[in-house]
This record gives structure tokens, sequence and C-alpha cells, in this order.
């Protein structure tokens, strides 16, 4: 599981996702966005996102979600290489560390 704290007005886009996992609003309002489908969930919300869709989600107010994933791995490294596409142009790593060669 993770949490996702979402400040007003900031806008994060996802990475797609190889299964399906449960996203939870636990706190505030998100309008997300993925495979041509804009959705704005007031907390307290549960559903599930399928795989292989890239997602933006906005938050309207502060608010906190949580993403619960299937995997008996500890490693962040081999959780993501399980759960999430390969992403070569990505400028971030595992654990959205920005790449050392894009910093300045």
């Amino acid at each position: 599981m993770r949490v996702l704290p979402r400040p007003a007005t900031c806008t994060i886009v996802g990475k797609i996702h190889k299964k399906p996992h449960f996203y939870v609003v636990i706190k505030g309002r998100v309008t997300v966005v993925g495979n041509g489908v804009r959705k704005t969930v007031d907390a307290p919300a549960v559903f599930i996102c399928e795989p292989g869709i890239q997602r933006a989600v906005y938050a309207h107010e502060d608010s906190v979600c949580l993403t619960v994933h299937r995997t008996d791995k500890r490693n962040l490294e081999e959780i993501e290489a399980e759960l999430v596409e390969a992403d070569p142009d990505s400028p971030y790593l595992p654990g959205n560390v920005l790449k050392q060669e894009l910093l300045p």
C-alpha cells in the first residue's frame, strides 16, 4: 500500500500498472482522468484501477489517496518491476527518484 498526499491544485501523472489495484480516496476531492474517462471522486471512495492505463489525478482540495497492490516483494525496484510497465523515457527511477544524469 502507498499513501499519496495530494496538495490542492496539484496534478500527478501516474505510471502504467501491469495488474489491477485498489485506489482509495480517504480525504478530499480528486478528478481521475485516464483512457478517455474522467471521474470526480469525493472521499471516502474505493475503486479498482484496471491495468494498462495511464492516469492523471487532479486534487481540487488537499487530499489523501492510497493505492493497494498485491505483491510478496519487499524491495522497491523488484516491486516496480513486477507491477509497473517499464518506461525507458521516464526521467524517474523506482520510488520517483530523478535520474542522476538529469540533476544539475
